[in-house]
This record gives structure tokens, sequence and C-alpha cells, in this order.
């Protein structure tokens, strides 16, 4: 399911080392309701185009609470992700402000999966795994209720197939 996400890019690809993990913030779980998955995406990709003036979606991949994953950005293309940091980058996004929502076991599971396969494909460290706060001190992105270690130790757990 995942490698089919992914493949389709990985001989044309250009160079992938690192991983990008987002919230969407808004919108949130409470703009979720569990059949417009479509609709949210086209509110963030609208968001990007038309108010930042982007080409595109930023991420490549957007995560929904029900653990659905649609596909944004092409792979081929350079994300816009983390201002300074998007050469060589994946973004993943999961919608929802985890400030205030806690993750659903679906949302969290898929994308620590995603994330694997990602890391997996294009043999990127797990020191390259990075929560976007990582990089902007100013934004708690991907929420203040994700936090980053727990996140790393359940990646390298579902890599053993522990998970």
């Amino acid at each position: 399911m995942f490698e089919d996400l992914l493949k389709e890019n990985k001989n044309k690809f250009r160079q992938i080392w690192q991983i990008h993990i987002h919230h969407s913030w808004k919108p949130n779980y409470d703009d979720f309701n569990g059949h417009n998955h479509i609709d949210l995406y086209y509110q963030i990709k609208n968001w990007h185009v038309k108010h930042n003036g982007w080409s595109d979606i930023g991420y490549h991949f957007l995560v929904f609470p029900d653990g659905h994953i649609l596909k944004g950005r092409s792979l081929l293309r350079t994300p816009a992700s983390i201002r300074g940091h998007n050469r060589g980058a994946v973004a993943v996004c999961m919608i929802g402000n985890f400030d205030i929502d806690d993750i659903t076991k679906e949302q969290y599971r898929n994308t620590i999966i995603l994330t694997a396969e990602v890391k997996k494909m294009y043999d990127v460290p797990l020191d390259k795994i990075y929560f976007h706060r990582d990089w902007n001190s100013h934004k708690t992105c991907p929420g203040l209720l994700l936090l980053k270690e727990p996140f790393i130790e359940d990646l390298q757990k579902y890599l053993k197939k522990e998970m």
C-alpha cells in the first residue's frame, strides 16, 4: 500500500535525504467529518497557492485522523515545508492541531508506517527526520502533544517489526 505511493518516483527522483513531519493546525479535528478528505486537502492547497503564492500544496503526503493518506505534491518536486531546509526533503502533514487534538491511533500508526517506508526507500538516517519545530523555534509544529523522542522510538520499533 505505502510502497505504491512512493515507487512511482524511485528511479526518476531528486535526491532525498530528510523527512519533515508537520501538523496542519487548521484544518484540525473539528473540521474532519470522516468523509471530507478531498475538501480538506483543497483547503490546504488553496491556502498554499492563493495565500502563500506557492505553485502547489507544500506537502507530499497528508495523513487524516482516520489513517487515510492522500498524496500531495509530486515527490519529483521539492516541498514547501521548512524555509531554507526543503532541498532533499519529503514533507508529511498530519491533519490536526496537536497542540489541542489527541492524535488517533490510526493516524499515528499510518504516519509511523509512511515515515518508515520513506526512510527505507530513500535510506534516510534517523537523525534526518525532523519535526517542523526543530528548525523554527517559534512554531510548535507538529504540536506540543506529539513528542519527537517517542515518535522516533515507535518508528524504530516498526522498522524492527515490533509495532
